[in-house]
Parts: C-alpha cells; structure tokens; sequence
C-alpha cells in the first residue's frame, strides 16, 4: 500500500500528469452535475412514475450513468461519440480521402478527431430528438465484458538489426498484442440494441403485440437467444474486418525491417507481381487485356508447375525447382498483344530445363513458318513435330489465335496439324503463337474455376508465346523477350 501512495505522490509531481488528471476529474465533475440537471420543460415528477426499466432505451440509460432515465442534459453521454467513432472508421476502409489520413501520421489523426468530434455534435442533435427515459442495471454487461476484452495474443515480431555508423539498432523481439476479441464490447452493444428493438415499438404501440414481439421480449425464449447469439457473431466478424487490418500491418513490419518467424509478411507473391504488372502498364498508356475479361479476376494469368495456363495468384509459397508461367496481354492504342514466358526458378532439374528450351525452340520453329502462303497448318506442324520429337507432350485442347482489335480473333492457331492444312496466312494478319508443352501426356483437365488448366498427370507443362505479324520472307514479331533474358542472365 505504501508503495501504491509513493507511485501516486511521484505522478502526482509531474506536471504534465497532474494536468491531465486534473482535467479528466473536472470532466467527470461537470459530466455527473449535468446528469442531474433536468432538461427545461421536462416535468421530473412525471418522469418518476415510468417504470420501463428493459429495451432500447435502457440500454441507452446505462451508457449515460442513469442521467438518461432523467431527462438530464447530458442524458445521450459517451453514445454519439462512440456512434461517430464508428462511422469515422468505417469511412477509413470506404473512402480514399480518410485512407490517405490514416497514413498521415499525427497530421492525420488530428484531422480524423476533428472529424470525429464534428460528427459527435451532428449525431448528438440527432438523438436529442428522439430523446426518452428508462434504465437497466449494467453489472452483467461489465462483468462480461471484462472477461471478453482482456483476452491477448501475443504475436511474435522479429526485427532485423541495422548498422548505422557505429551502432546497432534493431535485432529485438517485440509482440503484437492481438486481442482474441478485437472487437471488444461492439457487437454486444448492436446486437443487443436491434434486439430491444421489436420490445420498444411494442411499448409505443400497444396494439402490435403479437406472437413475433412476444418471442424477443422473452430473454429465455430459444427463439431470442439464438437470434441474439447470431448477430453477435456477425457484428464481431464485421468489427474486427474493420479494425484490424492485416494488410496494413504487414507494410508496417515491412516497413520497419520485422517479420513473424516462420511466416512472411505481406502479400502472397503472385497478388504482388499481378499488382506490379498492371501498375507497369497503366503508367504507360495500356490497359490490362485479361482483368476481368469474361470475369476473369487478375491482369495476368500465373501457371505453376503442372498448371498449363490461366493460374491464378494462390496462397502457394513458389520454391527452388518450381517453375513459372507468366502470360500477359495488353491494350494499347486499341490494340491487343499477347505474351507468355515461363520462368525457372532456383535450381530446377535437367529434364524440366529441357522442356522449357524444347518449348522456346517449338515457338521459334512456328514463327519461321508465320510467313505469307504458308497456312495455319504448316506452324503446327512444326510445333508438334519438334516437340514430340524430343518426347513431349503437346497440348490440343488449348490453341493459338488472331490477335488485334480483340483478344482473340480467327484464325484458330493450333500447336499442332498438317502441313499445307488450314486457312492461309496473309500479309497484315497478326496472330498469337503459343504453344503449350508438357512433359509427361498431352492430356489436360479444367479445374472447377473455370480457368485454370493443368496435366493429367500432374506432371509439369511450360508456355511460351509472341504476338507476331505475317509478312513475306520473314515474321514481325510485335513481342519480345529480350528484357526478361537480359534480366535473367545478369541472376546467373
């Protein structure tokens, strides 16, 4: 005890506190004064004789220590500034402006408060209209929520250490302090709210009670609680969305040089690379070909291992021996290009990184018969010749295409055919040559998607493709891959 009184002497001598407790014991003073000054006009006698003591309005007594039950001016209490909290941070996942505040820094808190407490003032009008009195005893409640809110756990963060000079910073380890209830007391307020609901309209209107009234006005009844118990859930799963925000703290720890061990931080990096790629082409005139192209949902299409095409970013951690097909289209002054390239990555095996060099080599093969009076035909042919050749697999039920004012145009570009077979190439038409190569079967199958496509035998498939342009003697190809090499070479 007698440490307890020394703690309290010593907050006592510093200034700044004895301040800010001063101020906070003049509030709670002028707050607990008003709380019984009865509102001018408003008959206290009366008041006395109402014995509603359960429902909406109950609830709202209790949050403002008894001065609602009243008729006192400040009967509303911490209500509206809670009502207004609520809606600032809502705005904060809806709308970019209060995005952009909450990554401000002090600036933007300071805005956000003055927001806040604006909001407070209109709400506060608002509610004084519908003013009424009752009361209800709040010990439950807090008991509740005390046992709810203390839950904690503590997520490990680890940060890197950073030489400056001479110095050493970082190399600790910290905690994120996670609320098992993020939420806290919220969702119990709402919940409970919309359930006194249907009691307080009852107590307006006398004659409409009925059987559905009657059934929340019954706290033991199994049709209360079960819907009580339900919006709970759903007002805690929607509060802490908007709380905690995952994302954001990710780019924190990024940020800052932290990471949880054994797990990285951030987004998966297929999300990220797709970010990337259609910030890359928006910055320079072009517009994402395939994002939401037939509802498809990304910029590209990411195609691991035995996926032959049309992938999408997934929660997998990509790994040493993987390898990675890209496919990307673009819109450019109205016009369409098509590409795909497929990446080793780390130390991928012999024969994978045969496949991949057979499958270069069968495009390169289809674009040396892209010419004029050749025919769709004669490219697969050569496709299909050089990659079974070296004991490959080529896809059939996935084909080339025209490309230019649409994505895909006709003529039908197969990887496979006869030679002198199909529609004849003429000058000006540009078409897509891709072809799809997997190393075991030829075979495919859709997944339940509707887009992705992968081997039969699970098996790994490479992809490669350029947008190329029919000429005589030889084919413009419109894509390159020039960069992504360059690129690569300087890794090895």
């Amino acid at each position: 005890m007698k440490k307890l009184f020394t703690t309290l002497s010593n907050i006592w001598k510093i200034e700044d506190l004895r301040a800010r407790i001063l101020f906070t014991l003049l509030c709670l003073l002028i707050y607990r004064i008003g709380s019984f000054i009865v509102l001018p006009g408003v008959d206290s006698a009366s008041l006395d004789d109402a014995q509603a003591k359960e429902g909406l309005l109950g609830l709202l007594n209790m949050f403002a220590g008894g001065s609602f039950s009243r008729a006192s001016i400040f009967a509303l209490g911490v209500m509206p500034y809670i009502s207004a909290s609520i809606v600032v941070q809502l705005l904060g996942i809806a709308v970019p402006y209060f995005q952009k505040l909450q990554k401000e820094g002090e600036s933007g808190r300071k805005k956000i408060n003055q927001v806040t407490r604006y909001l407070t003032i209109i709400i506060t009008a608002l509610q004084a209209i519908g003013y009424v009195r009752s009361q209800i005893s709040p010990d439950a409640l807090v008991m509740f929520t005390i046992l709810i809110v203390q839950g904690v756990r503590k997520i490990p963060v680890q940060y890197a250490k950073k030489i400056v000079g001479a110095k050493q910073y970082g190399g600790v380890r910290q905690y994120i302090p996670l609320k098992v209830n993020a939420a806290g007391v919220m969702p119990i307020i709402f919940a409970q709210a919309i359930m006194f609901i249907p009691t307080t309209i009852s107590s307006f209107f006398p004659s409409m009670q009925s059987s559905f009234l009657a059934a929340f006005s019954d706290y033991t009844s199994l049709t209360y609680n079960l819907t009580f118990a339900f919006m709970i859930i759903a007002f805690t799963f929607f509060y802490t969305a908007i709380t905690v925000n995952p994302v954001q703290m990710s780019d924190d720890m990024k940020k800052n040089g932290g990471f949880v061990p054994g797990v990285k931080p951030g987004k998966t990096t297929g999300d990220y690379i797709d970010a990337l790629a259609e910030e890359f082409i928006r910055d320079n005139g072009g517009i994402p070909a395939f994002l939401n192209y037939h509802g498809f949902p990304y910029s590209l299409c990411i195609s691991l291992n035995d996926q032959v095409v049309h992938g999408f970013p997934s929660e997998y951690e990509i790994r040493d021996g993987d390898i990675v097909s890209v496919d990307c289209g673009v819109i450019l002054n109205e016009f369409f290009g098509d590409s795909a390239y497929t990446f080793p990555i780390g130390n991928v095996d012999t024969e994978t990184l045969k496949l991949l060099e057979v499958t270069k080599e069968c495009l390169n093969r289809g674009i040396e018969k892209a010419v004029v009076g050749m025919r769709v035909g004669d490219v697969g042919f050569a496709v299909q010749e050089h990659a079974e050749k070296n004991g490959f697999g080529v896809v059939k039920e996935l084909v080339g295409h025209g490309v230019g004012v649409k994505l895909h145009e006709k003529p039908e570009v197969p990887n496979y055919g006869k030679r002198g077979s199909g529609i004849k190439l003429e000058e000006g038409m540009v078409i897509a040559i891709e072809p799809m190569i997997n190393a075991g079967k030829a075979g495919v199958k859709f997944w339940e998607d509707g887009w992705t496509v992968s081997t039969v035998d699970q098996k790994v498939s490479a992809h490669y493709e350029h947008t190329v342009a029919i000429k005589k003697g030889k084919a413009d190809v419109l894509s390159t891959f020039e960069y992504i090499e360059q690129v690569l070479q300087q890794k090895d």
